[in-house]
């Protein structure tokens, strides 16, 4: 978990924004191409897969069954009732039809990157896609607030290591770990 300020697991949107803030704000380089959104792993091993409500109500929501992650959780994934600026970084599926179905979703704020790099899009067959992977600058904002409370934190890794006979990644670290 993260090391720097406690995560609350039975508040999904909390834990997927605090992991969002890690995605959109830490070093990419360290991350990958495809972190998981529920608990920033680079490794692969996590895989989260939708399914299909039955009946009228056909919302899609993450199959807990079939996915793979420590913090897999339930989490609403439709589109939110009221105009509060909110993380909107969420498991989907490639909308590329050929690997729809057959892999498992991508975080929204993963997207561009297998986007671009898995298929080889860009300009307008890029674009076509951008409203399932653009962060509006409200959004941006909004997640800037949270990445400064995360570094204000009195909780750091630095802390909690002296304090325990914890091992911190480098992907949970925001900051560079010093040279």
């Amino acid at each position: 978990m993260c090391p720097q300020i406690p995560l609350n697991l039975r508040n999904p949107a909390a834990l997927t924004k605090h992991i969002g803030t890690h995605i959109l704000f830490g070093n990419r380089a360290r991350l990958g191409d495809n972190p998981c959104g529920f608990c920033l792993s680079t490794d692969g091993s996590c895989k989260i897969w939708l399914d299909r409500r039955r009946g009228k109500n056909r919302s899609v929501y993450v199959d807990l069954a079939r996915s793979r992650c420590p913090n897999k959780s339930k989490l609403s994934l439709g589109q939110p009732k009221d105009d509060k600026v909110r993380c909107t970084n969420k498991p989907i599926y490639c909308p590329i039809e050929d690997c729809a179905d057959t892999v498992p979703a991508f975080w929204t704020y993963n997207l561009l990157i297998h986007l671009t790099k898995v298929h080889g899009l860009e300009g307008p067959r890029l674009t076509k896609y951008k409203e399932l992977y653009e962060v509006s600058a409200e959004e941006l904002k909004f997640m800037k607030k949270e990445e400064t409370k995360i570094r204000n934190s009195r909780t750091t890794a630095a802390k909690l290591q002296r304090n325990h006979d914890w091992t911190i990644s480098e992907a949970h670290r925001i900051t560079p770990p010093k040279q």
